[in-house]
This record gives C-alpha cells, sequence and structure tokens, in this order.
C-alpha cells in the first residue's frame, strides 16, 4: 500500500489546499476514498472545505517537512481566511485559526468562525472559475486549479482580468472527496467569457477584497473598525444621535446607486495604496465603501 505524502504537488499562487488536494488525488489514483481521507489527515471522514480548511496539523505532520507547508502557510496563502478574519476580534481569529487546524472541530464550526453561517452575504453555492486565468493557468503550469480569489464571498469578478468569474458544477456543500478544476470542466460544457463587462466599482471591490486576501499581515482592530464604519455614517448623515445607524437611510443611498441591480453594500478594509474613497484616521488603514 502506498504511504506517505512524498511527491506532494507544489501550490500554484493563489492555488487552495481543496484544489492541490485534489491535484495529489489524481495523481495518486486511490483505491479507496475512505483510506486516502485516514491516510491524509488521520480519519476517513474528513470534510473537503472548497474555501477554507480543516484538520491541517494531521496534514502538516504528513507532508515532508522539506516542503514547508506548515497549516499557518497553508491558512495565510491557500485558504480566504485572511479575507474572514478582518475586522474579528484576536479570540475569533483564534477560534477560526484553531478550527482549521486542529481535529476536533469540524466544517461547519470553521464556517461559523470565518463569519459565513450569521452573515448576510452567503458563500458562493457553486465554486467558480474565470475564464480568461484558466488559459493562463494552463500556459504557465499545465493545468487550471481552483483560486481562493474567486470563491470570495460577494465578489463577483476576477480581480485579476475585471470579468464576471463563472460557476462550475461544483457544489460548496458537504463533500468528502478532492476534485480538480479540469476534472469538473471535462464533464460539462466549454464555458466561454462573458461579454458584459462588470460595472467598475465590482471590478475596485474585487481588487480591493484580493489585495486584502494577499496581505495577511495586515490586521485591523474590531474597535477600530466600528470607529470607521461610524465616522462614514456620520458624513453621510446616516447616524441618529443616539450613536444607532439609520438602516433605513441605508438601504434608500444603495437603491438610489443601483437602480435595477442587486447588490450588497459591503465595506471591505484595504491599505492606503487601494483606489477606494479615504476616510483614513492613520496612515495605514482606510476605509472602501462597494458604491464609491
Amino acid at each position: 500500500m502506498w504511504t506517505g505524502l512524498d511527491g506532494f504537488p507544489a501550490f500554484c499562487t493563489g492555488e487552495t489546499v481543496f484544489s492541490v488536494l485534489a491535484e495529489f488525488t489524481k495523481r495518486v489514483h486511490p483505491e479507496s476514498n475512505a483510506a486516502w481521507l485516514k491516510e491524509l489527515f488521520g480519519n476517513s471522514y474528513q470534510t473537503a472545505i472548497t474555501d477554507l480548511a480543516s484538520n491541517l496539523d494531521e496534514l502538516e505532520q504528513r507532508i515532508p517537512a522539506v516542503y514547508g507547508y506548515d497549516a499557518d502557510y497553508m491558512i495565510n496563502w491557500h485558504t480566504t481566511a485572511p479575507y474572514h478574519r478582518l475586522g474579528q476580534s484576536e479570540s475569533q481569529t483564534q477560534k477560526l485559526y484553531k478550527a482549521m487546524k486542529v481535529k476536533s472541530f469540524n466544517a461547519t464550526n470553521v464556517h461559523i468562525y470565518a463569519g459565513n453561517m450569521h452573515s448576510g452575504i452567503r458563500r458562493p453555492s457553486f465554486s467558480r472559475a474565470c475564464t480568461i486565468c484558466i488559459g493562463v493557468d494552463r500556459k504557465k503550469y499545465g493545468r487550471t486549479y481552483w483560486h481562493r480569489g474567486h470563491q470570495l464571498p460577494g465578489i463577483e469578478v476576477c480581480p485579476l482580468h475585471g470579468i464576471y468569474l463563472t460557476e462550475v458544477n461544483l457544489r460548496n456543500t458537504q463533500r468528502h472527496t478532492f476534485v480538480t478544476l479540469e476534472e469538473v470542466l471535462a464533464t460539462q460544457a466549454p464555458i466561454e467569457p462573458g461579454t458584459e463587462m462588470p460595472d467598475t466599482r465590482l471590478i475596485n471591490l474585487a481588487q480591493d477584497s484580493y489585495y486584502l486576501l494577499t496581505h495577511p499581515e495586515i490586521q485591523v482592530a474590531r474597535e477600530k473598525t466600528h470607529q470607521l464604519y461610524e465616522a462614514i455614517a456620520r458624513d453621510r448623515g446616516m447616524a441618529r444621535r443616539s450613536g444607532k445607524m439609520d438602516f433605513g437611510g441605508i438601504d434608500e443611498c444603495a437603491q438610489l446607486l443601483f437602480v435595477g441591480n442587486t447588490l450588497t453594500i459591503q465595506v471591505v478594509f484595504a491599505s492606503s495604496s487601494a483606489n477606494c474613497l479615504d476616510v483614513s484616521t492613520s496612515d495605514e488603514t482606510q476605509c472602501c465603501l462597494a458604491f464609491d
């Protein structure tokens, strides 16, 4: 029986943990999926999470140390976790990282601590891909793969090419198998680039979100986040004297700006180099509204 994870594939830029495990599975051709999961994670019931990950401490122990793929590296550079942790308290971030590392936590807990379960901005129902990225990946790496930047909740545009992302035939539900993007594309009709160009504000939002995703060193304290939200609301006349937000005014503003569109107001944080509204209270961080 094949043992050990020597020959583990190299991660491509922005490739998810799910994707590289799918590529490894494809190369190894395990006879039993349950036995394969136990080989990877020490249990045969491991959930295959498409955007985040779980039980990474176990996976780290099985990958030869020479590869340098420890749990923190995989979380910061090959999951969507850096995007979700912005605005979280330190204890919330610790719980998220613990949920992704230790064996006692499951996929539901991972998404709870990422804030996905109670957010109005839901995870995509299906995994997504960029038609231009597919061609670029194949030329550069010999294969295309699942990009973490394509799986962010509320982001509909590829941050690298500024075109709408395309849903492919892979549901982001409870899974126990790892499937490559190439395998999914082989089972469906070819996807063509869309002719409709996204609103520039959606492109800017995708690019700002991608900046945050690829700079895990950026940390925004929750208290500061709250202060920035209040500052924007006050500047726009959307804060009452009591200090509470005027959500009716926010909704009216959004409808005036996006007549005929169903878009969600999102507030994201970016470095001072991002191209968005500057309401900075320091040299390090500024707050951006998606509708500016």
